[in-house]
C-alpha cells in the first residue's frame, strides 16, 4: 500500500499524454511530506492485513512472482476497510518459429514483443520500452516489452508476458536496424497488434525475418588534382510528406528520422565508403570537414543490396584577408569572424539564420588576419563581424587564391566607453 502518491487505477495504465490534474495533485502531496509505503504478505488463503495505516489517500497494489501486478484506484482512507479484492492474472507466453535467415546469421536474429497500450499508441510504447533493450520492467511480474534471441533451428519463446495485445517483430542485428525498417509503418499508422496473450496460456506466432533493406555508397574525391583526404561525405535523406514537421505529429517525424543521416571521411587515397544505408532518396554533400560549408551536392538513390559508385573532382580556391582600420587602432588587436555567403548581394538581418539556410564559409579573425580555405569558385558576399566594431561587407570573386583587405567599421559606443547617442 502506498500513501500520498496514488497513481490512479487500472484505467490509467499505458495511456499516453500528461494528466496535469494528477501531476499537480501528486506534487502537492509530495510537498506535504514523503510517501508512506506499507507492505504485507498474504496467508495461505490469500488474505492480507495492513495495520496501523494513518488516514490519507492511498493506492493499493498486489504482485507475485509469475503473475501480472494488479492495483485498485486511489482512495481516501478514513477508517478500517475490508472490502478490497485484488485478482492476480498469471502471465502468458508467445512462442513460434522464425524463417528466412541464413545459417551464418544464427545468433544475430532477435524477436521482440511490445505490449500495445490502451490508447493504441504503439510508437510511444516502443520508445518507452524499446526493442532490443532486454526485458525492461512492466507491471509487476509481467513486462511491457520483452526480447529474446532466436535459436539456430528458428524457434523462440517469450515468457512472463502481461496479458494483452502485442506487436511482435523479428529482425537481424541491433535496435537501430529494427527502428529503421519500421519507420514507414510508424509514420503511416500501419502498426497493429499481432498476438493476444491470455492469462496463463501460450500463443503461437510464426514469422519471417525482416531483412534490412540497405545498400552502400562508395567512391573517391579529388580536390585541385589531389586526394581530398579528410574531406567529409554525408548522405542526408530527403524529407517526404509530413516529415517536414510543423504539425501536431512533428515529434513523431523527428523520431522517425532516427539514423537517417550517415557520413564518412575521405581516406588518404581519396576513397570513401558509407555502408548499411537504408534504401531511399538522399542528398549527397561534400564538405572540407565537419564545420566546413558544402562544396558540392547531388541527389543519390540508394537501392537495397546494391552499391552506388560516385567519383568527384572538385576545384576550389581560398581567401586570405588582412584587416584594415581607419581610426589608428592596431589591426592585430581586432577579433571576430568573417563569413562568405554564396548567392547573396545584401547583408541579411539574421546572420545566423542566413548561415543555416544558405551555403556559407567562415573563419575567425586573429592577429589582424583570416583565411578561408576550400571555397568553390564563384561570387560571394563577405560579411565581417569584428568584436566591438560595426560590421562591414563587400563582394569577393573567388577563382583561385585570393588576397583581400577588409576594412572594419568604427568602434561601438561600448568600445569607446562613450554614452549612447
Amino acid at each position: 500500500m502506498f500513501g500520498g502518491g496514488g497513481q490512479g487505477g487500472r484505467g490509467q495504465r499505458g495511456r499516453g499524454g500528461f494528466d496535469m490534474t494528477r501531476m499537480a495533485r501528486d506534487w502537492m502531496r509530495g510537498m506535504a511530506g514523503p510517501q508512506l509505503r506499507l507492505q504485507a504478505r498474504t496467508d495461505e488463503d490469500g488474505l492480507f492485513i495492513v495495520k496501523n495505516v494513518p488516514r490519507g489517500v492511498y493506492a493499493l497494489a498486489a504482485s507475485a512472482e509469475g503473475f501480472a501486478e494488479t492495483d485498485v484506484p486511489a482512495f481516501q482512507l478514513n477508517g478500517d476497510r475490508s472490502d478490497f479484492e485484488l485478482r492476480l492474472d498469471p502471465l502468458g507466453i508467445i512462442f513460434g518459429e522464425v524463417t528466412g535467415f541464413r545459417p551464418e546469421e544464427a545468433g544475430e536474429v532477435q524477436v521482440g514483443a511490445v505490449l500495445v497500450p490502451e490508447d493504441g499508441n504503439i510508437m510511444g510504447a516502443m520508445m518507452r520500452g524499446g526493442f532490443g533493450r532486454g526485458g525492461r520492467g512492466g507491471r509487476g511480474g509481467g513486462r511491457s516489452m520483452s526480447t529474446a534471441r532466436v535459436e539456430a533451428d528458428g524457434s523462440y519463446r517469450l515468457e512472463g508476458l502481461t496479458p494483452g495485445d502485442y506487436l511482435v517483430r523479428t529482425w537481424i542485428g541491433g535496435t537501430r536496424e529494427i527502428m529503421r525498417m519500421m519507420q514507414p509503418m510508424m509514420m503511416s499508422g500501419e502498426l497493429t497488434a499481432d498476438v493476444t496473450v491470455q492469462a496463463g496460456t501460450e500463443a503461437r506466432w510464426d514469422m519471417q525475418v525482416l531483412r534490412p533493406q540497405v545498400g552502400s555508397v562508395v567512391g573517391s574525391v579529388m580536390r585541385n588534382g589531389e586526394y581530398a583526404a579528410g574531406f567529409r561525405v554525408e548522405l542526408r535523406q530527403q524529407s517526404q510528406g509530413n516529415a517536414q514537421g510543423g504539425g501536431p505529429n512533428d515529434w513523431m517525424a523527428r523520431i522517425a528520422r532516427f539514423g537517417r543521416n550517415q557520413s564518412a571521411s575521405v581516406k588518404e587515397d581519396g576513397t570513401f565508403e558509407i555502408k548499411d544505408v537504408t534504401a531511399g532518396a538522399y542528398t549527397l554533400r561534400i564538405s572540407a570537414g565537419r564545420r566546413g560549408g558544402v562544396l558540392y551536392e547531388e541527389p543519390v538513390q540508394v537501392v537495397a543490396d546494391a552499391t552506388v559508385q560516385r567519383s568527384f573532382a572538385l576545384t576550389t580556391g581560398s581567401v586570405r584577408g588582412t584587416i584594415g582600420t581607419d581610426d589608428g587602432a592596431d589591426a592585430k588587436s581586432v577579433r571576430g569572424r568573417v563569413t562568405l555567403f554564396a548567392d547573396l548581394v545584401e547583408v541579411p538581418e539574421d546572420l545566423r539564420r542566413a548561415q543555416r539556410e544558405n551555403r556559407s564559409f567562415d573563419a575567425r579573425i586573429s592577429g589582424g588576419a583570416f583565411e578561408i580555405q576550400s571555397i568553390p569558385a564563384g561570387t560571394y558576399l563577405l560579411v565581417a563581424q569584428p568584436r566591438g566594431r560595426e560590421q562591414t561587407s563587400q563582394t569577393v570573386v573567388v577563382s583561385g587564391q585570393e588576397n583581400v583587405t577588409v576594412p572594419v567599421g568604427a568602434a561601438t559606443q561600448q568600445q569607446n566607453g562613450g554614452a549612447p547617442k
